[in-house]
């Protein structure tokens, strides 16, 4: 398992992971329940949730992808799949 990921929330930890996932990247979310137990928006160290690939050989594919999101180049406007393939 790889960290690609280190959300704000845990709604921005999901909306990654689901971006990760519609392009065929094995992701996952770590941290959800500690984050859910202290509410949206918590920022205590150590709890907010992260995106994680399963599969190693992904890193690049994931960290492309993480980049675009990150800059805003992924908006959701049209749908997570359309937008990725500008």
């Amino acid at each position: 398992m790889l960290q690609v990921f280190q959300a704000q929330h845990l709604a921005e930890a999901h909306l990654v992971c689901n971006l990760l996932q519609a392009e065929g990247v094995d992701a996952g979310i770590r941290g959800k329940d500690l984050s859910s137990m202290l509410g949206v928006g918590s920022s205590a160290p150590g709890v907010l949730p992260t995106v994680w690939i399963f599969n190693s050989s992904e890193s690049e594919k994931a960290h492309a992808l993480v980049t675009r999101f990150t800059k805003g180049e992924l908006g959701t406007s049209r749908g997570p799949s359309s937008s990725l393939h500008r």
